[in-house]
């Protein structure tokens, strides 16, 4: 635990707790902000043998206690609350899989995460908000903490200064990995371990600022989103990652039948600035067209790891298949899939490649959590996409925007989760923020309740 740590994390507390006190909402906004803009690295650290205490864990933990000092926020029946009951199953299967872990202290630790980054982190964002500027308030903190991620991207690849070397880490259990694991030194990688999980994060924010400026009513918050939607896209260029592109393209794709009348102009704008960028810069074009032949060659590294998301799927598939009854139905235990290493992949020409992580979180998700999870994962995606897309298709997107922008966000991560294993916090929260908002924007809000005088003059 280094002095740098110490000082930004007391600082960062501090700074949040006085607006959470000045603001609750803004103070949430800020929370988020933080989660997504500063490095797991940046941590307490208390060995192995006890739970690492992240700058992420530590501001939903402020967030959380605040939460519970709010008198005036109404916690609903849970079972009034969208998308909870899966996750509450999921949470169930997790926990009777942590005893059939490998690793039951692994295990444990991971199904802690999981209940603060997830089912926590849920509560205190769904029912913190109350009308449409709150929601809006939280998205933006998601958009504006990537932005600066982004901005840290930037800063990385002209100047050449990391930003994470600024805050290393002790920690070697499993799920915190130390420096040497932030990927290789020509990777951009802003606050992320990986330049993969840079690029979904980039997509996020893309897709956040791309719906608000569809959202929006007038000419500058619009120019704003653009500006920022652009910012974040060229950070995604600069992670280099076809798994973020594609996922960022797919999105945009799937929303544009939903709510086609409101987003062609802003679509229109984006292709001209896209057209001029890519006239002047031709060696963006051969980047593109060489990443995009490298894929379909089965005899190279680049399609060979294209091909591996689908191998690593087989081998969760199949380890279930073998497995004894109790972890068919609930899996290896949280972090399992670390200790399941791989052999490689051998190309079409015979090549062995040195593939060994798991570069697939629902692979990641059927192994530990076993069939049960991953038909609670299945019942919770499932009813996202036809309550939320059903909404912003029965409305033709005429909408509030933070729900278009939640449900851009969330298919996102559901195409990364195909190709990357989410072994950050940042994503993990971002996810749970996402499906938080579109959960509340689902409810109906109630009027403020007035006094007996207003309802005098009302009446």
């Amino acid at each position: 635990m280094n002095a740098i740590n110490l000082i930004t994390i007391f600082a960062l507390i501090i700074a949040v707790m006085l607006k959470l006190q000045a603001n609750y909402i803004s103070g949430l906004r800020w929370v988020i902000m933080i989660i997504m803009a500063c490095p797991e690295s940046l941590s307490l650290d208390f060995g192995n043998a006890l739970p690492s205490f992240s700058i992420q864990r530590i501001m939903i933990g402020i967030a959380t206690f605040f939460w519970l000092m709010k008198q005036e926020i109404r916690v609903p029946p849970l079972r009034e609350i969208p998308f909870l009951k899966p996750q509450i199953f999921i949470g169930i299967t997790f926990l009777l899989a942590t005893f059939l872990a490998p690793d039951i202290l692994v295990s444990a630790k991971r199904y802690g995460y999981f209940m603060i980054e997830s089912l926590l982190l849920f509560m205190v964002i769904q029912t913190s908000i109350k009308d449409e500027p709150d929601a809006e308030q939280i998205i933006w903190g998601v958009g504006l903490g990537v932005a600066i991620a982004a901005a840290f991207g930037y800063v990385e690849k002209y100047a050449g200064f990391r930003i994470v070397s600024l805050f290393p880490s002790s920690r070697g259990d499993y799920f915190a990995f130390g420096p040497a694991s932030y990927s290789t030194a020509k990777d951009i990688i802003s606050v992320y371990k990986h330049r993969i999980l840079f690029g979904t994060a980039c997509s996020v924010g893309c897709i956040v600022f791309l719906m608000a400026a569809v959202g929006a009513v007038n000419k500058t918050p619009r120019r704003k989103s653009l500006v920022l939607f652009m910012f974040c896209a060229g950070a995604l260029y600069l992670s280099f990652s076809r798994g973020p592109w594609t996922a960022l393209a797919a999105a945009i794709m799937f929303m544009l039948p939903l709510m086609w009348r409101r987003a062609i102009r802003v679509l229109a704008s984006i292709m001209l600035v896209a057209f001029l960028v890519l006239i002047t810069h031709p060696g963006m074009v051969i980047t593109f067209s060489q990443l995009g032949k490298e894929t379909a060659d089965p005899t190279n590294i680049k399609g060979s790891s294209f091909r591996w998301r689908f191998a690593v799927m087989n081998r969760a598939v199949s380890e279930i298949e073998n497995a004894g009854l109790g972890r068919q139905i609930f899996g290896f235990g949280g972090g399992s899939h670390v200790l399941a290493a791989h052999v490689g992949t051998v190309t079409s020409n015979g090549k062995v490649l040195p593939m060994e992580s798991w570069d697939c979180e629902f692979a990641i998700n059927l192994y530990e959590m076993g069939i049960a999870g991953f038909i609670g994962l299945a019942a919770l995606y499932g009813s996202i996409f036809r309550r939320v897309g059903g909404e912003i298709y029965r409305t033709h997107g005429d909408c509030p925007w933070p729900l278009t922008a939640a449900f851009g966000l969330i298919i996102v991560m559901f195409i990364s989760k195909i190709s990357v294993s989410l072994y950050t916090e940042q994503l993990v929260c971002v996810e749970t923020v996402g499906i938080a908002v579109a959960s509340r924007l689902l409810q109906p809000f109630k009027r403020p309740e007035l006094s007996e005088l207003e309802e005098e003059f009302a009446t």
